[in-house]
């Protein structure tokens, strides 16, 4: 009995430092995550800028073409 509790003690320990480890790389999992979620929103918020100009031009173009 004393032996399966023993045994039962490392099993826990060892489950443990697995959570631990675990526990480490969904943190950096979730750092590199938000830093693509930053870089995606910069990137957009550029080619909307872009595309919103282009649009403007383009329409500007088509409604007004003999204004100055």
């Amino acid at each position: 009995l004393e032996k399966l509790k023993a045994q039962n003690e490392q099993i826990v320990k060892r489950l443990d430092s697995h959570d631990k480890r675990f526990d480490e790389v969904n943190k950096r999992f979730d750092e590199g995550n938000s830093r693509l979620n930053t870089l995606t929103i910069g990137f957009l918020s550029i080619v909307g800028v872009l595309v919103t100009g282009l649009l403007g031009i383009i329409v500007k173009i088509a409604l007004f073409p003999n204004a100055v």
